[in-house]
């Protein structure tokens, strides 16, 4: 993730957590829950305020939540200390150290476009070594945003990388991904004039 982006989240994380934490995420939980059996070992890419892990921590799910701004990761551990141990700084699109196949499942949630396309790549080869075999990767990410520049940022200097729902699968199956489902969401913030692509891929059994 580019310095600029991860700059701004340092800057920006009492806001920015103040206002995730008010989101209404309970449709994506059932699609999590419904997805991952009660202990199953999950990775979050990018946990910004730590609400989503702290919620399916919760839930029964066997979470390591990772995120790139060393300020989010601060907030995270403040407002859900039910994460204390869980918490690692990964920025991404290098290698995390883990192991191969060391997780059911992986999940980035609104954090895949604030990389480069060639991050995007990067990521989604280090997210496949991870999963076990018959693991799945849920993700989501904007599928309209009237905020990006020509230059491809935001008015707050994020990066954003918006691709079609088509070039999001392409990505994904060139690495041995299966896609499993896909769907367009409104937002969650309720901004009108965003919304959201979410998808579930499987790394294909042995």
């Amino acid at each position: 993730m580019i310095d600029r982006t991860l700059r701004h989240y340092d800057r920006e994380a009492e806001n920015i957590s103040n206002r995730y934490e008010k989101a209404d995420m309970s449709w994506m939980y059932g699609i999590i829950t419904r997805t991952f059996p009660a202990k199953s070992k999950l990775l979050e890419l990018g946990c910004g305020s730590g609400r989503d892990a702290g919620i399916l921590f919760r839930s029964g799910l066997d979470i390591i939540a990772t995120d790139g701004s060393p300020a989010m990761l601060e907030k995270a551990a403040a407002l859900h200390p039910e994460l204390e141990g869980r918490l690692l700084q990964y920025k991404l699109p290098a290698q995390s150290g883990f192991s191969a196949c060391s997780f059911d499942g992986v999940l980035a949630i609104a954090v895949l476009m604030h990389l480069t396309p060639g991050g995007i790549k990067e990521t989604l080869k280090e997210v496949f070594r991870l999963l076990k075999p018959g693991g799945r990767f849920f993700f989501s990410v904007p599928g309209k945003r009237p905020d990006i520049d020509d230059r491809g940022f935001d008015s707050r200097g994020r990066r954003f990388s918006m691709l079609s729902s088509q070039e999001w699968e392409e990505l994904c199956c060139a690495v041995g991904l299966v896609r499993l489902s896909a769907l367009r969401n409104d937002d969650s913030l309720g901004r009108e004039q965003v919304t959201w692509l979410s998808f579930l891929f499987q790394k294909p059994e042995e």
